[in-house]
């Protein structure tokens, strides 16, 4: 288990790229690493507490054990597919929605873009209750609120939650 450098490990066209490959590469342990040296960064901005190389180093050995004994399977096998953002037409706006829980608590959120991908607006919210395809469908129909108000009419609305996108494209009885 190591982590071998070589004198093209930071040529590359764009920082995706160059974590797609790294990852690529070497696995699971480069995006540990990768997590919990971010993670302890933003500690140190945001609390101003430093964490000790020792501690991140352990932390990112630990999800890398984790992270290969939850998919235990070999890297080959495993398919990794590259998403990205699907721009809307020129005429549209992009609305992207997601959820997360926490505990009891359910979060929701969402974001407008147009065609370029400036941001237009940002909006988030929260529910006390633990379901999930609710936050989903909240999300939702706060950004289209949202956007009604903004006097956007044509919208890409794009989730990741396959029965929220077969609730609202199946006919209804």
């Amino acid at each position: 288990m190591g982590l071998s450098i070589g004198p093209s490990f930071f040529h590359v066209a764009s920082p995706s790229d160059w974590i797609f490959s790294s990852s690529q590469q070497h696995g699971t342990l480069f995006l540990s690493t990768l997590w919990w040296i971010w993670k302890s960064r933003n500690t140190c901005v945001f609390y101003n507490v430093i964490s000790p190389v020792w501690e991140i180093i352990h932390s990112a050995l630990s999800l890398d054990m984790t992270c290969n004994t939850i998919f235990n399977s070999p890297v080959s096998s495993r398919v990794i597919k590259r998403v990205k953002w699907d721009p809307p037409c020129l005429d549209q706006i992009s609305l992207n929605t997601d959820d997360s829980v926490i505990d009891n608590k359910v979060a929701f959120g969402g974001l407008l873009r147009d065609h370029l991908g400036d941001w237009i607006q940002g909006f988030y919210g929260s529910m006390e209750t633990r379901d999930v395809l609710g936050a989903e469908l909240m999300a939702i129909l706060k950004g289209l609120h949202i956007c009604w108000e903004l006097s956007y009419k044509d919208v890409k609305c794009m989730t990741d939650s396959l029965p929220v996108v077969s609730l609202i494209e199946d006919d209804v009885s």
